[in-house]
């Protein structure tokens, strides 16, 4: 039995690269670098409200017709929720082979993503099928329902996130697919097929690094545009469109360190692993050493039981030796 892959990230920024890399932009293949040309028509987009639109217009969209709250909205505020659904490499191969169960996959992913964050909150609800292993992303606002803007809500603290993995977990069982690893409590065969698949989400946390590091270098292009002037003009009264560029700067670069400090948890993961592994050898070879020892203490403890009876039977063989002898000169005196 494989594994379920349930990943969530929050988004400040404008979110046009992961946009680009969840749509397939043209023009922007360097942000699904992983993704075969020749299959990019297999990846199916479910018709949901801002499908037709960028992410970025999708988002906003979405929070000026939701959002009910009188506060504005801070820069750095979570204005999206980006989530992986997916599984181990060989079961989610498997499950795409025949149309009927990977239809019933998709449908009970979305069912999944409704009960939990709405459906009206759903922006992108992408399949793609043009990647190693078969994965949907879906992006969606953390909208209340009575119209507050709360990540905090939506996803909460970390026990919160178990609940909804073990739920995710729950709808996948019928796929084959089981719990991934909770704390350190797996057997350590489950821990190495797990950790096997953090590769997968790897591999998407550096498309999304990618994106973000696009977004700024183009934002970062069109500041330079401006002329001298224009530049210790904004300085002292900044224009509209100059406030946004750097606002968008901001919040670009705010994510783009959320996304690293996102990746170098996976790579401690990793590390952890390793050293894991590593014990769980040492372990075995002690395992070994004591078995090896235990086996020798025992032949010694069954040669010394024996001693006793060897010496008997040595007594008793020279005892009939003796007989035979004194028989035999008794026959000789004759």
């Amino acid at each position: 039995m494989g594994f379920a892959v349930y990943h969530v990230q929050k988004g400040s920024g404008s979110g046009s690269g992961l946009g680009h890399h969840i749509d397939r932009t043209e023009g922007k293949e360097h942000l699904y670098p992983h993704a075969d040309p020749s299959k990019t028509s297999r990846n199916w987009s479910l018709d949901v409200k801002y499908q037709g639109t960028p992410l970025t217009q999708a988002i906003n969209s979405r929070i000026q017709e939701g959002y009910k709250g009188n506060a504005t909205i801070r820069k750095d505020a979570v204005k999206y929720l980006t989530h992986v659904l997916t599984g181990s490499h060989d079961d989610m191969k498997a499950i795409f082979k025949n149309k009927e169960t990977a239809e019933a996959w998709i449908r009970e992913n979305y069912n999944f993503m409704i009960e939990n964050f709405g459906a009206e909150n759903i922006v992108r609800f992408t399949l793609h099928l043009d990647e190693k292993t078969p994965h949907i992303h879906c992006v969606t606002v953390p909208l209340t329902s009575d119209g507050r803007l709360s990540a905090k809500e939506m996803v909460g603290n970390n026990k919160r996130l178990q609940q909804m993995q073990d739920q995710y977990a729950d709808r996948m069982k019928q796929f084959n697919l089981q719990r991934g690893v909770r704390g350190t409590t797996a057997k350590h065969k489950d821990v190495k097929v797990y950790y096997s698949e953090i590769p997968v989400l790897v591999q998407q946390k550096k498309a999304e690094i990618r994106a973000l590091e696009s977004e700024i270098s183009e934002l970062s292009a069109e500041l330079q545009k401006l002329s001298a002037k224009d530049v210790l003009t904004s300085i002292f009264k900044p224009k509209a469109k100059e406030k946004e560029l750097l606002k968008q700067v901001d919040e670009l670069s705010a994510e783009l360190q959320s996304q690293i400090k996102s990746n170098a948890e996976i790579g401690r993961l990793l590390n952890d692993f390793m050293k894991r592994e590593q014990r769980a050898g040492a372990e075995l070879d002690n395992a070994k050493m004591s078995l090896k020892n235990g086996l020798n203490s025992l032949l010694n403890q069954i040669n010394d039981t024996l001693r006793p009876l060897n010496l008997v039977l040595s007594l008793k063989e020279g005892k009939i030796a003796l007989h035979q002898i004194t028989d035999r000169n008794k026959g000789m005196q004759i």
